[in-house]
């Protein structure tokens, strides 16, 4: 079973990514990660994913925020929120900012849905 929601895109002014200052664009150039996020909207990380140039995006999935289509992601991320049984699949903007997520009963329907969207990721496992 899969649930989505959208979310507001840029939402946060803190960014996280290296050579990004609050004042760059928030949709602006992808920038290396200098460290994964350990939580995203209270959601404890346990897989990160940044989308470098050697992964690339099927096109079989659209996300949309707003009306306006969003994507390719900077950052995929897999979350769980405690006392959840489930696992969240989150795209990030380029300031690090979940912008779309969607709801998974197990890590590895997230890992087939990310795969679905795109090819060639290289996941981090955070502790």
């Amino acid at each position: 079973m899969s649930r989505s929601k959208i979310r507001g895109e840029c939402s946060t002014t803190t960014p996280w990514r290296a050579g990004t200052s609050p004042d760059a664009n928030p949709c602006g150039t992808v920038h290396l990660v200098s460290q994964p996020p350990q939580k995203l909207d209270g959601a404890k990380v346990v897989q990160y994913a940044a989308v470098t140039d050697d992964a690339e995006p099927t096109r079989a999935t659209r996300h949309a925020v707003g009306g306006a289509e969003f994507g390719p992601a900077a950052a995929l991320a897999i979350a769980r929120y405690p006392g959840d049984d489930g696992f969240y699949l989150f795209h990030l903007n380029e300031r690090g900012a979940v912008v779309t997520d969607a709801y998974h009963d197990s890590l590895e329907a997230a890992f087939a849905q990310a795969a679905f969207e795109y090819e060639g990721l290289a996941w981090t496992h955070l502790p």
